[in-house]
């Protein structure tokens, strides 16, 4: 958990070789996984066991929670419902916890709250952390309409791809008007001695406003971003002299994080120099620094902590800086902001005098929210919908008319799942004059009228939607970027050859109740999948057709995927070629009535290829193997196209 907090990371590649063949092997790589916080790959191994066999409760059970580890509340909530559904003997007390917390993070209070009561009637007869958590959320639970209440209008927007990726970014920071400094979970850290690139590591970024568009991001020098380290969680003081950051680094099995300063001279930033030995205690983490003035005095500066004397996970706790620029020893700062779970992202607005930070211990609407105190001593109060989401709202700092946060909520950038990293918006006040007050931000489709906010919402259960293609289809065997095939065509062939793809998988089977159990997953496929996500195309469709008739804007983010059977930049030119078939799919959508809105830029459709680097490592890469690379069920689940993301005149269809 920490290791995510820290950096807010929804995953990490760590390059796992896939050598698992049995199911009990994918657990065994699917538990190594777990151990070194690789949840993702954990989750592609445990899907692998899942497959082979769907009715193990202690496997369906880890799926889950590997999915919840990233992140992934959508698929977590899907397999934990499971799991509950097969544990007939209670095993597994935690998997009616955890659905409960899946159901609350995706917006689902009522149902959460009573799977919250079922865990307590069961299982709630102890003093343990799940007992008192599961009463405090479950209070929640039924408390939020008292968050949902006391608002004040701002407009919030995605900063766009010029500032994020599909990574997580975080930690944002306006130094003026028209510089953003940020920490960007982007970078392919390589080993300099095996030269080989596993795992990404953050970056501390600069980037320029100018005529209203964010410059590519440059990181900072070297005298910042260290070789091989995190270098992230910057926080410069006021008067831009000075900078306090973390770095963070393997020590044996476990990330420690520290923190470091650099000092702002003719235009560079200096080498960086760790902080004391009572700052940064020796075996614990300090990160996510904030700095306020004290006047004259100095600063006192916050940060993050899960030293000993807190009063849970990560604490936050603070020291004064004096003119010397000398550190105290850090105090807690206190149980009236700390709580049993983690307390992070510290900020002190040193305009207004109000300190923000972000918590999963204090009554919110899932996850993490953010809370204010207005003054020294002051109640916490919640800082109000939808700043704070049921998702994770992290990383406020607020500025004169408007402020920035970083969140996964839906409408944010991604690989993996729609919720698993993190991207930094900027909400915009309406009504500066109520500034301090709870803060709300411009709920999606309340510019839209009625019939219009209807139409809106029969999109949203529709995505992220898949679009599934026949092997090395289109234009197979080419390095060609776009297609005149039209994906209605491709989708046809494709269904045609569902009994010999039906066939090949069985091709071998001897006992005859695994080739029936063989033949039922691949018509399955075709049937639930392929069959499906064609209809939900026309209807999405139809749908972007009548919002575009009522006078929308529409921007849709599509994603392309392939298996492994080619090289890497193949692969990507092949997704490029599946994104061009469907755009040929909308271009002749209706006898054309969809053509016009692209020709005028009212529908506009973002191409994100990725090709084989959303891959599993555990699916056949082997020609000679075609039963598993081309015919399976888990190879053919790899070659589609993707809309991750609508935008309806700017906000997220949600």
């Amino acid at each position: 958990m920490k290791l995510k907090i820290i950096f807010v990371i929804g995953f990490v590649l760590c390059g796992i070789v896939a050598t698992a063949q049995s199911p009990s092997a994918y657990v065994r790589a699917g538990d190594k996984a777990m151990e070194q916080a690789d949840y993702y790959s954990a989750s592609t191994y445990y899907y692998s066991a899942y497959v082979a066999d769907a009715s193990n409760t202690e496997v369906v059970y880890k799926l889950a929670d590997a999915c919840r580890q990233y992140n992934d509340y959508e698929n977590a909530e899907k397999y934990f419902t499971k799991a509950y559904a097969l544990d007939r003997e209670h095993r597994y007390p935690l998997i009616s916890f955890y659905l409960a917390d899946m159901k609350q993070r995706l917006g689902d209070y009522s149902e959460a709250s009573k799977i919250y009561s079922n865990y307590l009637q069961m299982f709630g007869r102890d003093s343990s952390y799940y007992t008192y958590k599961a009463r405090f959320e479950m209070e929640s639970c039924n408390r939020v309409n008292e968050i949902l209440k006391d608002t004040v209008q701002a407009d919030i927007n995605n900063l766009g791809t010029e500032i994020n990726s599909v990574y997580s970014d975080f930690a944002a920071q306006y130094t003026d008007s028209t510089q953003l400094v940020y920490s960007s979970l982007r970078y392919l850290n390589e080993n300099s001695k095996t030269k080989k690139r596993n795992k990404y590591i953050s970056k501390i970024l600069s980037s320029e406003n100018e005529k209203q568009t964010w410059s590519k991001p440059v990181a900072l020098g070297a005298t910042i971003n260290a070789d091989g380290l995190h270098s992230c969680n910057s926080a410069i003081s006021s008067n831009n002299t000075f900078m306090i950051y973390t770095q963070c680094s393997q020590v044996k099995d476990k990330l420690i994080c520290e923190l470091y300063y650099s000092m702002h001279k003719d235009g560079e930033w200096t080498k960086a120099v760790r902080l004391n030995d009572s700052i940064n205690l020796k075996g614990y983490t300090a990160t996510m620094p904030c700095i306020a003035n004290n006047g004259i005095s100095g600063y006192t500066v916050y940060f993050v902590s899960d030293r000993p004397g807190g009063f849970g996970k990560l604490d936050i706790w603070k020291s004064e800086v004096n003119a010397e620029f000398q550190f105290s020893n850090p105090v807690n700062a206190g149980p009236e902001i700390n709580t049993p779970d983690d307390d992070i992202t510290p900020f002190y607005d040193n305009l207004n005098n109000v300190f923000y930070f972000s918590s999963d211990g204090h009554h919110g609407l899932g996850g993490f929210d953010v809370y204010k105190v207005l003054s020294a001593g002051g109640q916490v109060m919640n800082a109000g919908y939808p700043i704070n989401t049921s998702y994770n709202d992290l990383y406020f700092t607020a500025y004169p008319n408007k402020f920035l946060l970083s969140s996964n909520r839906p409408g944010s950038m991604y690989i993996k799942a729609r919720t698993c990293c993190y991207d930094i918006y900027e909400g915009v006040y309406r009504d500066t004059t109520k500034k301090t007050d709870s803060v709300k931000i411009l709920q999606p489709l309340t510019a839209l009228d009625s019939s219009r906010q209807e139409t809106a919402k029969q999109i949203e259960p529709l995505l992220p939607m898949k679009l599934y293609f026949d092997n090395d289809r289109p234009d197979p065997k080419t390095m060609l970027t776009v297609t005149r095939h039209n994906y209605v065509e491709l989708y046809n062939q494709y269904i045609a050859r569902e009994p010999e793809y039906v066939q090949n998988y069985i091709a071998g089977i001897t006992d005859n109740a695994k080739m029936l159990d063989a033949k039922k997953r691949m018509t399955d496929f075709f049937t639930n999948t392929v069959k499906k996500s064609f209809n939900d195309l026309d209807r999405f469709s139809g749908l972007l057709l009548k919002q575009l008739q009522a006078g929308d804007k529409i921007e849709i983010a599509v994603r392309g995927s392939a298996s492994p059977l080619a090289e890497s930049n193949y692969n990507k030119n092949l997704s490029k070629r599946r994104i061009s078939s469907v755009m040929n799919f909308w271009k002749t959508y209706d006898n054309g009535k969809l053509y016009n809105f692209i020709s005028n830029g009212s529908l506009k459709v973002v191409e994100e290829p990725v090709g084989e680097d959303m891959v599993g490592k555990n699916i056949s890469d082997d020609l000679k193997d075609k039963r598993n690379s081309v015919f399976s069920p888990a190879a053919s689940s790899l070659r589609y196209i993707e809309v991750i993301r609508v935008l309806n005149n700017g906000v997220p269809v949600e």
